[in-house]
């Protein structure tokens, strides 16, 4: 260990002695401005969380609007998915392609779970 007066990140030094309780730091400016940084951060944190708040869901609105947001589409997927069912249900639509396209995606899962297994082994 190095003894004397050591450099502490170019803003001072430190002084160390043999005796490791008395290592005392000659750099006060170094603590002030981490003080000063830490106070002001304080002050801002609070009225960036409020601001935040207040004007988050203005942002998100303006956001869709532009369609960056794809809120729009998936509402759309989600009323075209009701009316599906709900034309199912009322049997206004036409319900054996669906069947049969279920019927050949259930297939198609498991010949793919069959050739799994048997390759697996």
């Amino acid at each position: 260990m190095i003894y004397g007066k050591v450099p502490i990140s170019g803003r001072g030094t430190c002084v160390v002695s043999r005796d490791k309780r008395k290592m005392t730091a000659a750099a006060p400016e170094a603590e002030s401005s981490l003080l000063r940084v830490g106070i002001i951060a304080l002050t801002l944190a609070f009225p960036v969380a409020v601001m935040g708040h207040l004007f988050g869901h203005r942002l998100l609105l303006n956001l869709e609007r532009r369609k960056l947001v794809k809120g729009d589409a998936t509402r759309r997927q989600a009323i075209q998915a009701y009316n599906r069912v709900k034309s199912f249900h009322n049997r206004t639509r036409d319900r054996y392609p669906y069947y049969l396209l279920l019927a050949g995606s259930a297939a198609q899962a498991m010949i793919a779970i069959l050739c799994r297994a048997v390759f697996e082994r």
